[in-house]
């Protein structure tokens, strides 16, 4: 263990001395290269935190980094050899598997917790069948964490962020093409917006997987915005605040949804008043999706409109 420890201040020190301000002008491999550092530093805050349990913010943190760095990387496959993006994109996937059902755990815990609903002894009778379940669960995450292909992409991926032009695919000698983030981010944007706003013709009948998809869609587009608002104007704060209002409503439709699956599973071996308070929960989460879907068309016409759409425009014209 002291060994991983001194590994991670190892790493931690070099991807520090690599940390340098994104400017309009760099390079998009490397102004992507410097978010992903950025991404990647959270990532090892977070990973003893994650490995102990002992608060589940850590896991929540991790599991954001990873998955904003993941974006990022997609957004970066046209500058980047598809080996590189590959071999590292697999080695987060792997712990962003593992993780993905002890989160679900966590969030459904702290939904039962801020439940105001029965007594004590139903809550308590609860909580202890979820954290038998989770207990497993945990055991898979840590084995991602403690295996010696995580340590390894640790260290390579590392490497790759602190090496200007590692990874990058050539151009041609003589080819002119856009390099510079300035000229390349605004169509990137506009790219991640266009599958966001496809879903719109398609949202009357939507079913629980398409509205999931569309979130997806959100947090890509958040993210490439929130990486790199750095080189965007003011607006930019206005617009990704009506952006992450859109994306936490499908989010908690989301999370409803995980929910309603996993409470099935912790009644086996709960008397009848905790099933009874279970069941409780999940009406009250019924109800709160009706008014989650009620209330989605009003948000997604406050989120597309023109008054919103400007915002991004003006923001874009920083670069």
């Amino acid at each position: 263990m002291n060994g991983g420890q001194e590994l991670r201040r190892e790493l931690d020190e070099r991807l520090t001395a690599g940390v340098g301000e994104l400017r309009s002008e760099d390079p998009m491999t490397e102004a992507g290269r410097k978010v992903l550092l950025v991404e990647f530093r959270n990532v090892l805050s977070h990973e003893e935190g994650s490995r102990s349990g002992a608060d589940s913010e850590d896991l929540h943190q991790l599991r954001v980094a990873l998955r904003k760095s993941r974006s990022i990387m997609r957004l970066l496959r046209p500058w980047y050899r598809t080996r590189v993006i590959r071999r590292h994109n697999a080695s987060m996937r792997s712990v962003m598997r593992a993780s993905g059902p002890v989160r679900d755990m966590d969030v459904l815990r702290e939904g039962l917790i801020a439940l105001d609903r029965g007594g004590a002894a139903e809550l308590q009778q609860s909580l202890e069948a979820l954290d038998r379940q989770r207990a497993g669960l945990r055991g898979k995450l840590l084995f991602a964490l403690y295996s010696d292909s995580w340590e390894q992409f640790l260290m390579d991926y590392t490497d790759f962020l602190v090496s200007p032009g590692a990874g990058i695919v050539r151009t041609r000698p003589g080819r002119i093409v856009a390099q510079q983030a300035r000229h390349i981010l605004p169509l990137l944007v506009q790219q991640r917006l266009t599958r966001v706003l496809a879903y719109g013709p398609h949202l009357a009948d939507a079913d629980s997987e398409r509205l999931h998809a569309l979130r997806i869609q959100c947090k890509r587009l958040r993210y490439t915005l929130s990486t790199f608002d750095a080189l965007l104007g003011p607006e930019i704060r206005d617009y990704i605040r009506e952006l992450k209002i859109m994306q936490d409503h499908l989010g908690r439709l989301n999370d409803i949804d995980v929910a309603r699956g996993l409470l099935p599973r912790l009644m086996p071996g709960l008397d009848f008043t905790a099933c009874e308070f279970l069941y409780a929960y999940r009406r009250d989460l019924e109800e709160e999706r009706a008014h989650l879907l009620e209330t989605f068309p009003a948000a997604w016409e406050r989120f597309t409109s023109r008054e919103c759409r400007q915002l991004l425009a003006e923001a874009l014209l920083q670069l």
